[in-house]
């Protein structure tokens, strides 16, 4: 299905496509128009409209605008932002169609490539028993590129300034939350740690080593949190529940922030059953039981992961769920 993917927004760039693209322009700045405003964080917006200065708006489409399309997206947003609005376009092939439209931080994006899955999931189901020809491939995703609502995407985006030791101090993002979750580029993704005045310092989870000065970050809107559900059993995972096994997707019951409050004394179950590590030493002089917490202190090279590898094993056909976690 992939393949046919790729030959599929080939197909979005073709003639036979040209009417359909033409008219997800003018929808797109239709669904725009109708949501663009003032966002509160973004200190850069709110100081031009507090002097009476025009707003400076860059628009990204896949085919050229037209003068009347330019005349009447630049009339609209200085009506919702009330200051007058330059305007400045530009192709990008990669839109594959629709607009996407930058004021300040915020991003208003209402493209095909924005709605790239939620497209092709429409189509797959439909043609899940069909033969994927490119005639057949053509009819069933023109269909659903016209009856699709391409709905204004809204995110803020900021830049790095630098990256060092595993974090990167970004800027932009007016916005943005404590915890939050950040896209970078090539897949890598950030924790906002530290915010100040200009700057925020994020934590990188992942290879940082293609990441530079001046790449484009975004914000996701929501804090970090991981999938949990038993679907995580015996899977290998990033430290965001992303499978690294190849074994295929994993479905979540839901998920649950990083941070959250530990549950009370009261409210945790007694520490009642033992447990063995399976070393005679060990259970031996060393009471554990189930859900106790037991620190393994020693230098370097001395048997601690080996204790707490034996120690899960022992575990098997015992109902004991056993989760390790390599830092």
């Amino acid at each position: 299905w992939a393949q046919s993917a790729l030959a599929a927004s080939a197909l979005l760039q073709s003639e036979a496509l040209a009417p359909v693209v033409h008219d997800l322009l003018d929808r797109a700045i239709a669904d725009i128009l109708a949501v663009a405003q003032p966002t509160k964080g973004d200190r850069w917006l709110i100081k031009t409209l507090s002097e009476g200065k025009s707003i400076q708006a860059y628009a990204l489409s896949a085919e050229p605008l037209s003068e009347e399309q330019k005349q009447r997206l630049a009339s609209g947003l200085s009506e919702r932002f009330g200051a007058p609005v330059r305007l400045t376009s530009a192709i990008d092939m990669e839109t594959l169609g629709g607009l996407c439209l930058q004021i300040g931080d915020t991003v208003y994006e209402a493209t095909v490539r924005a709605h790239f899955h939620s497209l092709f999931d429409g189509v797959a189901e439909r043609c899940q028993h069909m033969d994927f020809s490119a005639e057949t491939l053509l009819q069933f995703f023109q269909q659903e590129v016209e009856q699709h609502r391409f709905a204004p995407e809204i995110f803020q985006i900021g830049t790095v300034s630098s990256v060092s030791d595993g974090i990167a101090r970004v800027m932009g993002l007016s916005d943005v939350v404590e915890g939050e979750l950040l896209y970078f580029p090539h897949g890598l993704t950030g924790m906002v740690m530290d915010m100040e005045k200009d700057h925020l310092g994020c934590m990188l989870l992942g290879p940082y080593d293609k990441l530079q000065e001046g790449d484009i970050v975004r914000r996701s809107g929501h804090t970090v949190s991981v999938p949990v559900g038993e679907g995580l059993l015996g899977r290998v995972v990033d430290p965001l529940g992303r499978p690294l096994d190849g074994l295929g997707r994993i479905i979540p019951d839901g998920y649950r922030p990083i941070e959250g409050r530990a549950p009370g004394i009261v409210e945790r179950q007694a520490v009642e059953e033992p447990l063995q590590t399976g070393l005679k030493a060990v259970d031996a002089l060393v009471p554990i039981g189930r859900g106790q917490r037991e620190l393994i202190i020693g230098d370097r090279q001395t048997g601690k992961t080996a204790l707490a590898i034996d120690a899960i094993i022992n575990q098997k056909g015992k109902d004991v769920l056993c989760i390790y976690v390599a830092i």
